[in-house]
């Protein structure tokens, strides 16, 4: 991992996003690039108040900037336009690896404006995207939890895996399946793990990895309660276009996921 990118809109949010990159770039000796992007219209707003937005900003950066170690390497960006392309943009020129993102959790109609940006970033971004839940404070991450179905294409996983091990974090996989009891499902089910643990061996070479089966009938309930159970302190899933294939974990599936995780959430682009 060589860059990771960090939109921030000086929130809490925000800053929670940046504590775990910074966490994040001392292990991976990743380069950081703050960016805040303003949304001011250049044809009608003054155009002295949006220098004087524009130098506010700057120094919000760099106050950022300035607590952290000389060790890291610290850009900043300002760009002005829409939040997602804008990302996308800078996601390109800085040649990003990763970008970080705070969220917060809502339900019902505040979905529409309440961490709309990130979820709507990891339906196009086509690097992970690692969202950070209000109110997460852990920058240690040891545990991961890796969910996937069945027919998930396993190719896409190698971030995965080179954060983990930069991290020196153990990683999991668990399978749902849906709310199933009948024992020709169990053994077949059963099958498929094994199959899965010996073609993450072959690609990645994660030999022991621990592989678990999930069922239940929701979803979220479900991976929710394995997470509190089991000290996880990342969640990955990977995300696809919707119906590019019939598995579990669409990006609508994804993207519900991020509002109501209560870790980190790594969203892994399916190519």
């Amino acid at each position: 991992m060589n860059s990771i990118l960090v939109p921030t809109d000086f929130s809490s949010y925000a800053e929670k996003a940046f504590e775990l990159a910074v966490a994040i770039a001392t292990k991976t000796k990743a380069a950081i690039t703050l960016l805040h992007i303003t949304t001011l219209d250049v044809e009608t707003e003054d155009s002295n108040n949006m220098e004087r937005q524009k130098t506010a900003a700057e120094q919000k950066l760099d106050a950022i900037k300035q607590k952290v170690n000389d060790n890291i390497i610290i850009n900043t960006q300002i760009a002005n336009g829409s939040v997602v392309p804008s990302i996308l943009e800078a996601i390109t020129t800085f040649a990003a690896d990763l970008v970080i993102m705070g969220t917060k959790g809502a339900t019902g109609l505040k979905k529409a404006v309440v961490g709309s940006n990130t979820a709507n970033l990891i339906g196009k971004a086509e690097v992970p995207v690692l969202s950070i839940p209000a109110g997460y404070t852990n920058t240690d991450i040891k545990e991961i939890v890796l969910a996937i179905n069945q027919t998930e294409d396993l190719e896409n996983l190698a971030p995965l895996f080179k954060l983990a091990d930069a991290l020196q974090a153990h990683v999991r996989l668990v399978i749902f399946t849906g709310e199933k009891h009948d024992a020709a499902t169990y053994i077949t089910d059963r099958r498929a793990i094994v199959g899965l643990q010996k073609k993450l061996e072959d690609l990645y070479g994660q030999t022991g990895l621990e592989v678990e089966h999930l069922s239940g009938a929701n979803f979220q309930q479900t991976l929710q309660s394995y997470i509190t159970e089991n000290n996880i302190d990342l969640l990955a899933m990977i995300t696809h276009k919707r119906g590019a294939l019939e598995g579990l974990f669409n990006r609508s599936i994804t993207k519900e996921m991020a509002y109501h995780a209560t870790v980190p959430m790594l969203c892994l682009h399916h190519q």
